[in-house]
């Protein structure tokens, strides 16, 4: 996007805080993705939560394949 472009899609609010931090955003893009990590996100559960959940209601069991 040109600066021009920028002008039109933006809102004042939005331009000011890019103006501001403008150091924080990078002008060049990187030349591939990011390294694969072994996980990207997990939440370990505890068999108690899974139960105490499921009594409560909060939860339930899944036929999903996934």
């Amino acid at each position: 996007e040109t600066s021009n472009e920028i002008q039109l899609l933006y809102s004042p609010e939005v331009k000011k805080l890019l103006k501001e931090f403008n150091d924080t955003f990078s002008t060049t893009l990187p030349n591939g993705l990011s390294p694969e990590r072994r996980l990207d996100h997990a939440i370990d559960l505890i068999p108690v939560q899974l139960s105490d959940l499921l009594k409560k209601g909060f939860i339930q069991p899944s036929v999903s394949p996934f």
